[in-house]
């Protein structure tokens, strides 16, 4: 019979390996072969990681002094359609897998890094 302290141990080994698991997120590929992450992004919409707490509403740009880069894609090397200055509000329309949300601002819709939201 296993006492008790082994018990606990292979109980709280368990429970360390179920809290550390990832969802499996496989990424396209693009046509030269990078990963980029931006497909999975365009198609799946839902809740995938969420480490900066945000949700679907209104948030507040946090980006001093430049303001919020509203982009045509979720990527940093997309189009710049508009910039929202710091402090204004905007609303979260989705949020995506590779740490970017899907928001609008004054009838602009578009992409932008969470990082640079609170709610």
């Amino acid at each position: 019979m296993m006492n008790k302290k082994v018990i606990l141990c292979l109980f709280l080994v368990l429970a360390i390996v179920l809290a550390c698991q990832v969802p499996d997120i496989s990424l396209n590929n693009t046509a030269n072969g990078q990963n980029n992450g931006q497909n999975i992004a365009k198609t799946t919409p839902e809740i995938i990681g969420n480490p900066f707490n945000l949700s679907v509403g209104n948030a507040t740009v946090r980006a001093f002094p430049v303001g919020l880069n509203i982009r045509d894609d979720a990527s940093a090397n997309a189009t710049v359609l508009a910039t929202a200055p710091d402090n204004s509000t905007v609303k979260i329309t989705g949020i995506l897998a590779n740490g970017w949300v899907s928001l609008c601002w004054q009838k602009i819709c578009g992409f932008a890094n969470a990082r640079y939201l609170s709610q």
